[in-house]
């Protein structure tokens, strides 16, 4: 194991390791941000657009409880915690809209 190492840690070999070590890295960045791109992504398409048509509908119980769905959705996993915080009180606010009655 002390050859190995001695081996390894000789100036050409140094050097091939930390190139693949900052290869590997750069590489894992790469893939984070694209992967948190499209969960964002995804975030829009399935939970927030459809949300947004919904509100611009006239106000129901029936669109409450599909906003409600929306909300639970898989892709809404990926709401940060101010936008999770802004959506609770929204659905509270809409669900005491419904109540009214005239």
């Amino acid at each position: 194991m002390e050859k190995f190492f001695g081996w390894l840690f000789t100036c050409e070999h140094i050097f091939t390791l930390a190139t693949v070590l900052l290869s590997g890295l750069i590489s894992w960045w790469i893939s984070a941000a694209y992967f948190k791109k499209g969960n964002r992504n995804a975030l829009r398409l399935n939970v927030l657009f459809p949300m947004r048509r919904i509100i611009s509908e006239q106000r129901s119980w029936k669109n409450y409880k599909i906003l409600e769905d929306t909300s639970k959705a898989h892709d809404a996993k990926y709401l940060t915690k101010k936008e999770r915080t802004a959506l609770t009180a929204f659905l509270s606010a809409y669900k005491n809209v419904c109540s009214y009655n005239y």
